[in-house]
């Protein structure tokens, strides 16, 4: 099960790495914005801080890590199935 999790790790960081270099192409080409939170979180509890993760878990953070996964100001789009709608909190 590890290995599946290896393979499946290291070719999403071949393909951003390659998309990203081609024409300057963004990381929604690989893989859909909405998970960009999730990949940042990933690399943030797996990253090398914590001596246990394994060096091809270490490496594939830190490849990762070279790209933005996060936006400052994170803009909901509303066509989305399952977006929330647009509230007033008063």
């Amino acid at each position: 099960m590890v290995q599946i999790w290896q393979e499946l790790l290291e070719k999403i960081c071949d393909l951003v790495e390659k998309r990203y270099n081609q024409n300057g192409l963004r990381t929604t080409d690989v893989l859909p914005e909405i998970d960009h939170g999730r990949v940042h979180y990933f690399c943030e509890f797996w990253s090398d801080k914590y001596m246990a993760s394994p060096e091809w878990l270490i490496s594939v953070t830190k490849r990762l890590k070279k790209f933005s996964w996060v936006d400052e100001k994170p803009e909901w789009n509303t066509t989305w199935p399952g977006a929330p709608p647009d509230t007033n909190i008063v």
